[in-house]
């Protein structure tokens, strides 16, 4: 019911537009450096048209932002949301890259629909598969794959796309997103700071989106 995918958007370590992107499958990725207003960020790869668009600052020099690709939808739509991290901190964050709703030990993106009266009105959720359990030496091992985590550096900003599917009643509804940090230990956490890797620590909300289904 609920289907995450990435980007759209081919990258492969090539400049675009005069902006460094990030290395990885075709098609499927994205990341851009930002270093000034948000706005611009919007308009980079021509989404003038995407509803919603605000920056959320959270703990630990992290910024997430939700934003939807209409502002009204027919019931039982299928509403394509991009979540973005921005790393506004001065040291580099990683996070998982195919962080999704499904809930895990990477992290996720905790994502509600709201009715007027603030009834979660979503199908249920999910779960993903959970890491194996890992040894201090392991963490710093786990967190350097490439291939799972991408390395966000500061000014930066990494982005997944979800689709989310709308209820059946018609009516206004606040899409409300979090992002869920990886459940690593304190040990584990202090282990990757001290070798320059780090993650997300606490909640970050974003901005809650007004959506119409009519």
């Amino acid at each position: 019911m609920n289907s995450n995918k990435w980007y759209p958007r081919r990258v492969n370590g090539k400049q675009l537009n005069g902006r460094r992107t990030l290395g990885g499958p075709p098609a499927l990725e994205m990341k851009f450096i930002h270093r000034t207003c948000g706005t611009v960020m919007i308009c980079l790869f021509g989404w003038a048209a995407w509803s919603g668009s605000r920056t959320g600052a959270g703990d630990g020099g992290i910024a997430f932002t939700l934003t939807t690709d209409a502002a009204v939808y027919p019931p039982k739509a299928a509403a394509r949301v991009k979540v973005l991290v921005e790393n506004t901190g001065s040291t580099s964050l990683y996070v998982y890259r195919r962080i999704s709703q499904c809930s895990g030990q990477e992290g996720s993106v905790y994502l509600e629909i709201l009715d007027e009266v603030g009834h979660d009105v979503r199908a249920e959720g999910c779960s993903g598969d959970s890491l194996p359990t890992l040894t201090s030496r392991d963490i710093l091992e786990e967190v350097s794959r490439t291939v799972k985590w991408v390395e966000i550096q500061p000014g930066e900003i990494f982005g997944r796309e979800l689709t989310i599917e709308l209820p059946r009643a018609r009516g206004t509804f606040r899409l409300k997103a979090e992002l869920i940090p990886p459940g690593f230990s304190a040990e584990q956490r202090e282990i990757l700071r001290r070798n320059g890797k780090r993650v997300p620590e606490g909640v970050c909300p974003a901005p809650v989106v007004t959506i119409t289904v009519r």
